[in-house]
């Protein structure tokens, strides 16, 4: 079962990190909206691909459950208020805005667009994928919630360099894995629904603070 386990992720991980350099190529040469969507909802297919048909389980395994969902979400909200700290933070102690939030909506419909994406896909899409399936399957393989947390977070954020080619958001996206795992473990009846509300919102926010201040 081990083994099994072992193939699967291996398969995940190139599977994954292929759509990803895909897409840093892509990207540039495609303007709008619709190629980040299919992205993500390409990478949310695999997953559930893989845990309906490869491994025969339910998505209860990689923590997509209803149970306690005002919980989840209460959970979610709160995780995300949590994070916003360290987008406020800098800015109230006098760190340039242009360091802090890299991107401005070019108007409202696009500013909108984006919080609902960032939610739905971004923050649905990662969770699932890194929260999701790699941080419980690593911890099954292992037997160890260390290595668990530390590969899954370096995955995470190895993945974000084939996108956006950037050092310093690789590494902040490893400690931001570290981070959420961590929630899922320590937080009672933190599942995969409030991890995404709480990343989507994260997202969300910074995008919200640079239609307004850049």
């Amino acid at each position: 079962m081990v083994k099994k386990k072992s193939i699967g992720v291996i398969i995940v991980t190139i599977i994954i990190f292929m759509i990803a350099f895909i897409a840093g190529v892509a990207f540039p040469k495609f303007s709008g909206m619709t190629m980040p969507i299919i992205y993500y909802l390409t990478l949310m297919f695999v997953i559930v691909f893989v845990v309906k048909k490869y491994e025969g389980k339910k998505l209860n395994s990689v923590g997509l459950y209803s149970n306690n969902l005002i919980k989840q979400i209460g959970i979610g909200i709160g995780i995300f208020l949590v994070l916003s700290l360290f987008t406020i933070a800098p800015l109230l102690a006098g760190v340039s805005i242009q360091e802090v939030l890299n991107f401005k909506p070019k108007n409202l419909g696009v500013l909108i667009f984006f919080i609902f994406f960032d939610i739905f896909c971004v923050g649905f899409g990662e969770e699932l994928v890194f929260r999701g399936y790699f941080f419980k399957r690593l911890n099954e393989i292992f037997n160890s919630k260390v290595w668990g947390i530390a590969i899954s977070s370096i995955l995470f954020g190895l993945f974000h360099y084939p996108t956006n080619h950037d050092i310093v958001q690789v590494i902040t996206a490893i400690f931001f894995g570290v981070f959420m795992s961590l929630c899922t473990l320590k937080i009672k009846n933190c599942g995969l629904i409030s991890l995404a509300i709480a990343h989507g919102l994260t997202d969300a926010f910074v995008i919200f603070l640079g239609y307004f201040l850049l």
